[in-house]
């Protein structure tokens, strides 16, 4: 898919950057079955979680991170970081630390199965 970002600054300004890189989950995941989202405005974007039935509101730069876990397979989120952080010409620290929140937000809406893996 193609991302329309107008400069590091602009991408840095839509992650919001409060929880650690802790937050990304160590499990790989995908884009949860069922999942849709339609463009409201230039910046938000509304997602339905079949799972729990909700509407979210979620800015691009979560789109873009449902975008590649919509592809094929599992997709671990250091995965994710460097291939955001290759598109938007950042450093992966600063992507991991501002993806922390979106991630989590992804997971717990439902919009994102983890990979169960046997103990």
């Amino acid at each position: 898919p193609q991302h329309h970002i107008h400069g590091a600054r602009h991408l840095l300004e839509l992650l919001p950057g409060g929880r650690s890189a802790a937050a990304l989950t160590a499990a790989r995941c995908r884009l949860r079955q069922g999942v849709v989202w339609r463009p409201l405005d230039d910046t938000l974007h509304a997602v339905y979680s079949p799972l729990s039935g909700e509407t979210h509101l979620l800015n691009g730069t979560a789109i873009w991170v449902l975008e590649l876990l919509a592809e094929p397979g599992w997709h671990h989120p250091d995965d994710v970081v460097r291939q955001v952080a290759l598109e938007a010409e950042l450093p992966e620290a600063e992507i991991r630390a501002a993806l922390g929140d979106i991630w989590s937000t992804l997971v717990d809406g439902g919009l994102v199965q983890r990979e169960r893996v046997a103990a």
